[in-house]
């Protein structure tokens, strides 16, 4: 719903970091790695694997993550060598580590606020899969500036 009424209709700009909690879902690591070749390939194809990963973080296997990207329709090769890239690791490695100055302990914690100048600012931090409406008060807010 947020998607449909403000990032569809470009009222609000939706910026997505990587976050892997490795510690509580081991998981997390190689599915953040898969999510960045996905998108390096095929941008429109994010969220979709995105969504995919999340029903199988429990089950994830390198099958799996093979699987998915036959199922995006990527090039395997391609793929393969993404997930296994230094430089796509220490995009990962550094996402984490600006999440952990900005003070998140968990997924997902949503920044709502405005953007100013490339920076974030009045902005109020919402943890936790709340319902729209809690989300939508906080845009209303930050849109008119209350």
């Amino acid at each position: 719903e947020i998607k449909k009424q403000f990032i569809d209709t470009q009222k609000i700009l939706y910026v997505s970091q990587d976050y892997p909690l490795v510690q509580s879902h081991p998981a997390a690591a190689p599915a953040a790695l898969a999510l960045r070749c996905v998108y390096q390939q095929k941008p429109d194809a994010y969220q979709s694997a995105k969504d995919a990963l999340f029903q199988m973080t429990s089950q994830l296997s390198e099958e799996k993550l093979v699987k998915l990207a036959k199922d995006m329709a990527l090039d395997s090769e391609q793929f393969n060598a993404c997930r296994q890239n230094k430089e796509t690791a220490n995009q990962v490695i550094s996402s984490l580590k600006y999440g952990a100055e900005l003070g998140i302990n968990s997924t997902p914690t949503f920044f709502i606020g405005k953007l100013e100048n490339g920076k974030l600012t009045d902005y109020e931090i919402v943890d936790g899969a709340k319902p729209f409406e809690h989300f939508k008060q906080v845009i209303d807010s930050k849109m008119s500036g209350k």
